[in-house]
Protein backbone atom coordinates (compact mmCIF):
# COMPACT_ATOMS: atom_id res chain seq x y z
CA UNK A 1 0.00 0.00 0.00
CA UNK A 2 2.75 2.52 0.96
CA UNK A 3 4.70 1.61 -2.41
CA UNK A 4 1.54 2.24 -4.48
CA UNK A 5 0.96 5.93 -2.61
CA UNK A 6 5.04 6.68 -3.19
CA UNK A 7 4.45 5.57 -6.64
CA UNK A 8 1.74 7.13 -7.46
CA UNK A 9 2.56 10.77 -5.41
CA UNK A 10 5.62 10.39 -7.69
CA UNK A 11 4.02 9.79 -11.35
CA UNK A 12 1.28 13.11 -10.38
CA UNK A 13 3.84 15.21 -9.33
CA UNK A 14 6.29 14.55 -12.00
CA UNK A 15 3.37 15.54 -14.28
CA UNK A 16 2.47 18.56 -12.61
CA UNK A 17 5.81 19.38 -12.90
CA UNK A 18 5.69 18.88 -16.58
CA UNK A 19 2.70 21.07 -17.08
CA UNK A 20 3.94 24.12 -15.04
CA UNK A 21 7.47 24.41 -16.86
CA UNK A 22 6.43 23.58 -20.09
CA UNK A 23 3.16 26.62 -19.67
CA UNK A 24 5.69 29.44 -18.54
CA UNK A 25 8.24 28.55 -21.06
CA UNK A 26 6.20 28.76 -23.78
CA UNK A 27 4.34 31.86 -22.89
CA UNK A 28 5.73 35.22 -24.88
CA UNK A 29 8.54 37.35 -23.23
CA UNK A 30 6.13 40.44 -23.47
CA UNK A 31 7.71 43.96 -22.96
CA UNK A 32 4.93 46.46 -22.52
CA UNK A 33 6.44 49.61 -23.48
CA UNK A 34 4.07 52.48 -24.71
CA UNK A 35 4.69 55.48 -25.86
CA UNK A 36 2.71 58.51 -27.28
CA UNK A 37 3.65 61.47 -28.84
CA UNK A 38 0.40 63.22 -27.53
CA UNK A 39 0.17 61.66 -23.91
CA UNK A 40 4.15 62.23 -23.30
CA UNK A 41 4.07 65.85 -24.94
CA UNK A 42 5.96 67.97 -22.52
CA UNK A 43 7.46 71.46 -22.02
CA UNK A 44 9.87 70.16 -19.51
CA UNK A 45 12.10 67.93 -21.79
CA UNK A 46 12.82 68.75 -25.51
CA UNK A 47 16.14 67.34 -25.36
CA UNK A 48 15.67 63.59 -24.56
CA UNK A 49 17.06 63.92 -20.71
CA UNK A 50 14.06 62.15 -18.98
CA UNK A 51 12.22 60.37 -21.77
CA UNK A 52 12.27 59.23 -25.23
CA UNK A 53 10.77 62.35 -27.59
CA UNK A 54 12.28 65.52 -28.67
CA UNK A 55 11.40 67.95 -31.04
CA UNK A 56 13.82 69.58 -33.86
CA UNK A 57 13.76 71.66 -36.32
CA UNK A 58 15.35 69.93 -39.60
CA UNK A 59 15.06 65.62 -40.52
CA UNK A 60 18.07 64.29 -38.53
CA UNK A 61 19.20 67.79 -37.17
CA UNK A 62 21.07 67.95 -33.50
CA UNK A 63 19.19 71.59 -33.34
CA UNK A 64 15.88 71.39 -30.72
CA UNK A 65 12.84 73.37 -30.88
CA UNK A 66 13.99 75.23 -27.67
CA UNK A 67 11.37 78.14 -27.29
CA UNK A 68 8.40 77.42 -25.08
CA UNK A 69 5.12 79.30 -25.24
CA UNK A 70 2.21 77.71 -23.35
CA UNK A 71 -1.64 79.53 -22.29
CA UNK A 72 -4.73 77.78 -21.42
CA UNK A 73 -5.77 76.38 -25.29
CA UNK A 74 -1.73 75.20 -26.66
CA UNK A 75 1.88 74.07 -25.55
CA UNK A 76 4.01 74.75 -28.47
CA UNK A 77 8.13 74.16 -28.59
CA UNK A 78 9.07 76.55 -31.25
CA UNK A 79 12.08 76.81 -33.54
CA UNK A 80 14.78 79.66 -34.53
CA UNK A 81 12.65 80.81 -37.31
CA UNK A 82 11.39 84.22 -36.49
CA UNK A 83 7.93 85.79 -38.44
CA UNK A 84 5.79 88.57 -37.75
CA UNK A 85 3.36 84.91 -36.65
CA UNK A 86 6.48 83.67 -34.63
CA UNK A 87 8.74 81.26 -34.43
CA UNK A 88 8.88 78.33 -36.91
CA UNK A 89 9.14 74.93 -36.87
CA UNK A 90 6.64 74.59 -34.19
CA UNK A 91 5.31 71.37 -32.40
CA UNK A 92 2.26 71.83 -30.66
CA UNK A 93 0.04 70.51 -28.03
CA UNK A 94 -4.42 71.23 -27.86
CA UNK A 95 -4.92 71.85 -24.36
CA UNK A 96 -8.05 73.41 -24.06
CA UNK A 97 -10.19 70.34 -24.07
CA UNK A 98 -11.94 70.92 -27.35
CA UNK A 99 -11.49 71.17 -30.69
CA UNK A 100 -9.42 74.61 -31.60
CA UNK A 101 -10.83 77.14 -34.30
CA UNK A 102 -11.18 77.89 -37.22
CA UNK A 103 -11.68 74.77 -38.55
CA UNK A 104 -12.07 72.76 -35.06
CA UNK A 105 -9.93 69.87 -37.00
CA UNK A 106 -7.24 70.38 -34.46
CA UNK A 107 -8.97 67.69 -31.94
CA UNK A 108 -6.70 66.89 -27.93
CA UNK A 109 -5.95 63.96 -29.77
CA UNK A 110 -3.22 65.67 -32.17
CA UNK A 111 0.20 66.84 -31.60
CA UNK A 112 0.52 69.99 -34.55
CA UNK A 113 3.37 70.46 -36.42
CA UNK A 114 4.14 73.55 -38.70
CA UNK A 115 7.44 74.02 -40.82
CA UNK A 116 9.46 76.91 -40.93
CA UNK A 117 8.97 80.15 -43.73
CA UNK A 118 12.43 78.93 -45.31
CA UNK A 119 10.80 75.17 -45.90
CA UNK A 120 13.07 73.70 -42.95
CA UNK A 121 10.08 70.77 -41.13
CA UNK A 122 8.92 70.43 -38.02
CA UNK A 123 10.14 66.98 -36.41
CA UNK A 124 9.15 64.79 -33.76
CA UNK A 125 11.81 62.09 -32.86
CA UNK A 126 11.25 58.97 -30.76
CA UNK A 127 14.28 57.06 -29.55
CA UNK A 128 14.23 53.62 -28.86
CA UNK A 129 15.18 52.67 -24.79
CA UNK A 130 16.00 50.05 -25.86
CA UNK A 131 16.59 46.95 -28.87
CA UNK A 132 13.91 45.45 -29.98
CA UNK A 133 10.79 45.18 -32.61
CA UNK A 134 8.50 47.95 -31.91
CA UNK A 135 4.95 48.95 -33.71
CA UNK A 136 4.42 52.52 -34.96
CA UNK A 137 0.73 53.58 -35.70
CA UNK A 138 -1.08 56.68 -35.84
CA UNK A 139 -2.16 59.16 -38.80
CA UNK A 140 -1.01 62.51 -39.71
CA UNK A 141 -3.88 64.88 -40.39
CA UNK A 142 -4.81 68.26 -42.24
CA UNK A 143 -5.08 70.93 -38.89
CA UNK A 144 -5.98 73.62 -40.83
CA UNK A 145 -6.01 74.15 -44.80
CA UNK A 146 -2.30 72.43 -45.15
CA UNK A 147 -0.55 71.71 -48.64
CA UNK A 148 2.32 69.50 -46.88
CA UNK A 149 4.54 66.56 -47.13
CA UNK A 150 4.88 63.98 -44.26
CA UNK A 151 7.46 61.44 -43.74
CA UNK A 152 8.11 58.84 -41.16
CA UNK A 153 12.26 58.26 -41.09
CA UNK A 154 14.30 55.08 -39.16
CA UNK A 155 17.27 56.90 -38.74
CA UNK A 156 18.14 58.32 -42.33
CA UNK A 157 15.98 55.87 -43.93
CA UNK A 158 12.18 57.25 -44.80
CA UNK A 159 10.16 54.59 -44.29
CA UNK A 160 6.82 56.51 -45.30
CA UNK A 161 6.14 59.12 -47.13
CA UNK A 162 2.49 60.72 -47.84
CA UNK A 163 1.31 63.97 -48.49
CA UNK A 164 -1.61 66.20 -46.55
CA UNK A 165 -3.30 68.33 -49.17
CA UNK A 166 -6.71 70.40 -47.93
CA UNK A 167 -9.17 68.95 -48.71
CA UNK A 168 -7.85 65.95 -51.16
CA UNK A 169 -5.61 64.22 -48.77
CA UNK A 170 -7.50 65.46 -45.44
CA UNK A 171 -6.03 62.54 -43.48
CA UNK A 172 -3.16 59.33 -44.25
CA UNK A 173 -2.49 56.77 -41.72
CA UNK A 174 0.78 54.29 -40.81
CA UNK A 175 0.70 51.39 -39.20
CA UNK A 176 4.22 48.98 -39.09
CA UNK A 177 6.54 47.27 -37.23
CA UNK A 178 10.21 47.91 -37.56
CA UNK A 179 13.28 46.88 -35.20
CA UNK A 180 15.64 49.20 -33.66
CA UNK A 181 18.69 48.45 -31.82
CA UNK A 182 18.38 50.88 -28.38
CA UNK A 183 19.73 54.64 -29.62
CA UNK A 184 18.47 54.28 -33.16
CA UNK A 185 15.71 56.82 -33.45
CA UNK A 186 11.94 57.19 -35.71
CA UNK A 187 11.89 61.02 -36.69
CA UNK A 188 7.84 61.97 -38.03
CA UNK A 189 8.44 64.70 -40.33
CA UNK A 190 6.18 67.94 -41.63
CA UNK A 191 7.41 69.64 -44.56
CA UNK A 192 5.94 72.56 -46.34
CA UNK A 193 5.62 70.80 -49.68
CA UNK A 194 7.34 73.84 -51.29
CA UNK A 195 4.47 76.30 -50.49
CA UNK A 196 4.72 77.63 -46.70
CA UNK A 197 1.53 79.00 -45.08
CA UNK A 198 -1.31 77.22 -43.38
CA UNK A 199 0.89 74.13 -43.11
CA UNK A 200 -0.13 72.65 -39.86
CA UNK A 201 -0.64 69.12 -39.81
CA UNK A 202 -1.84 67.19 -37.00
CA UNK A 203 0.26 63.99 -35.53
CA UNK A 204 -0.89 61.05 -33.68
CA UNK A 205 1.65 58.41 -33.17
CA UNK A 206 1.54 55.66 -30.55
CA UNK A 207 5.03 53.08 -30.35
CA UNK A 208 4.57 50.27 -28.42
CA UNK A 209 7.09 47.49 -28.02
CA UNK A 210 6.20 43.71 -29.50
CA UNK A 211 6.07 39.97 -27.49
CA UNK A 212 9.61 38.33 -28.54
CA UNK A 213 7.73 35.26 -29.05
CA UNK A 214 7.12 32.27 -27.92
CA UNK A 215 10.37 30.04 -26.79
CA UNK A 216 9.13 26.39 -27.68
CA UNK A 217 12.98 25.16 -27.76
CA UNK A 218 13.79 25.55 -23.72
CA UNK A 219 10.06 24.12 -23.31
CA UNK A 220 10.50 21.04 -25.40
CA UNK A 221 13.67 20.31 -23.64
CA UNK A 222 12.66 20.77 -20.44
CA UNK A 223 9.81 18.47 -21.25
CA UNK A 224 12.22 15.72 -22.86
CA UNK A 225 14.25 15.33 -19.84
CA UNK A 226 11.26 15.27 -17.55
CA UNK A 227 9.65 12.65 -19.93
CA UNK A 228 13.43 10.99 -19.94
CA UNK A 229 13.05 10.55 -15.67
CA UNK A 230 9.35 9.56 -15.82
CA UNK A 231 10.27 7.15 -18.31
CA UNK A 232 13.09 6.14 -16.49
CA UNK A 233 11.33 5.52 -13.32
CA UNK A 234 9.03 3.26 -15.39
CA UNK A 235 11.36 1.24 -16.95
CA UNK A 236 12.94 0.85 -13.22
CA UNK A 237 9.85 -0.04 -11.58
CA UNK A 238 8.98 -2.66 -13.87
CA UNK A 239 12.21 -4.32 -14.19
CA UNK A 240 11.79 -4.73 -10.27
CA UNK A 241 8.29 -6.38 -10.76
CA UNK A 242 9.73 -8.65 -13.49
CA UNK A 243 12.58 -9.80 -10.59
CA UNK A 244 9.95 -10.47 -8.33
CA UNK A 245 9.48 -14.37 -7.89
CA UNK A 246 6.20 -15.46 -9.03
Amino acid sequence: MMKCFRSCWRWKFLSLLIGIVTSFTTLPRLQGAVYSAVEDFSLADYQNVNGVWSYRQGVNSSIFLTNPYSDASVQTWRGSFSTIYGNFPYVAKNVSGGPLPPSNQWTTDLLVMHPAENLTPSVVRWTAPSSGAWRVAGRFQNATSATSDVTIYQNTTAIFTSAIAASVVNSVSFDQVVTLAAGNFLEFAVGAQGNWGGDGVGLAAVISAQPTGAVPEPASGTAMVLLSVLGGLRIRREHRQDQRPR
